[in-house]
């Protein structure tokens, strides 16, 4: 917590309430892969992997900002695999 945030020195732990949100549905054969999180939190980004043996996560693109700390990103439900993680970027 910031240095005079309420709690701060108290033990809060604001972490899970900061985190995005992931939820994943299907409508036929497209896949939305959703999030939100608070607006003022930044350097998160949709990341996939076909296999999680030996992951190799790459941005997703097309990513719609519905406002307010929601977004959405319509994905298209294909053969094998697909692994999501909204992950910190660099």
């Amino acid at each position: 917590l910031a240095h005079s945030s309420p709690g701060q020195g108290m033990g809060a732990n604001m972490t899970p309430l900061l985190e995005p949100k992931l939820s994943v549905s299907q409508t036929g054969s497209t896949v939305a892969v959703s999030w939100t999180q608070p607006i003022w939190v930044t350097g998160y980004s949709l990341q996939s992997t076909p296999s999680l043996a030996t992951p190799v996560w790459t941005p997703v693109s097309g990513v719609l900002d519905a406002g307010g700390g929601s977004y959405t990103v319509p994905v298209s439900a294909g053969s094998g695999n697909q692994y999501f993680a909204i992950r910190s970027t660099p």
